[in-house]
């Protein structure tokens, strides 16, 4: 079964190590047939896999290289998805220009992914859209994608007075390198923070109902998304909402409004969302 010998690969090379259960989840299998591929990768490989008897689980050898070509955005998507808050949909957002999906390179996605699930840190080149080339050692927590793009989470020793939690675009790190500091982190206040975000059709759009159709309202006047703290204006910013004061922008571009501005607006990432710097 080349599948299941490819995803043990897969969880040994971007997370850098798995459980026989996650197998069985993955694949759909048995924990026996699970038991047979983790015996066949070893067979095969025995130098990419060791088990960790204190942790009961598998874990990838120093030595470790892939022996097989992985997708990353299958990859990340395997084992961060089923980890977020909220996995909004936007098949109903179109774009004549739409981007294809922005990949990071698949070395440095593999790295950034182990030091996540391993509680590691990293030392990086980090390409800022403000500044030059920015050396930072940062601590990742968690991935995540909002639409065609991965982002990474992370304490970021070097911002702020005594470090703090910055939202990093994943195809800006140039380089990474594991680094063996074992300095505890605080708790990410934000990203733990969970918070809702309020929408209906844009009042001033001229098709309502067909609005209300988008945002499966029926027998209700607005939806809500659950989501936290740190991925509230980059979602608001995906699905093209009016977050002006006073519904400013063009109905037509933002066909969905926020009805709870005044409850959200102290996150950090408002700041990304459609008219949320607004005045009038």
């Amino acid at each position: 079964m080349i599948k299941a010998q490819k995803i043990i690969d897969c969880y040994l090379f971007f997370k850098g190590n798995f459980l026989r259960r996650e197998l069985c989840n993955t694949l759909s299998i048995s924990p026996a047939s699970a038991t047979r591929e983790i015996k066949r990768y070893r067979d095969l490989y025995s130098e990419n896999i060791t088990y960790d008897v204190s942790n009961k689980c598998y874990i990838a050898s120093k030595d470790f290289q892939t022996k097989f070509e992985h997708d990353t955005n299958f990859a990340l998507s395997l084992l961060f998805e089923n980890r977020l808050i909220v996995n909004i949909s936007t098949n109903h957002v179109t774009s004549i220009n739409s981007l294809p999906v922005q990949l990071p390179d698949q070395e440095i996605a593999a790295h950034i992914s182990r030091a996540c699930f391993l509680k590691k840190n990293v030392s990086t080149i980090y390409l800022s859209a403000s500044s030059n080339n920015v050396f930072r050692t940062i601590s990742p927590t968690e991935i995540f994608r909002i639409g065609d793009k991965w982002y990474v989470r992370a304490f970021s020793k070097e911002s702020g007075n005594n470090g703090e939690y910055r939202t990093f675009k994943f195809v800006r790190f140039l380089n990474v390198k594991p680094v063996n500091l074992i300095d505890d982190i605080p708790k990410d206040i934000e990203w733990q923070n969970e918070i809702n975000i309020t929408l209906c059709p844009h009042a001033k759009h001229p098709q309502l109902d067909s609005l209300k159709l988008d945002l499966g309202l029926k027998d209700k006047p607005v939806v809500n998304i659950k989501t936290n703290e740190v991925l509230a204006g980059y979602l608001l910013q995906e699905i093209r909402v009016d977050c002006s004061r006073n519904a400013s922008l063009n109905p037509l571009l933002y066909q969905y409004q926020l009805m709870n501005r005044h409850e959200i607006e102290s996150a950090s990432s408002m700041m990304l969302a459609p008219g949320f710097d607004d005045i009038t």
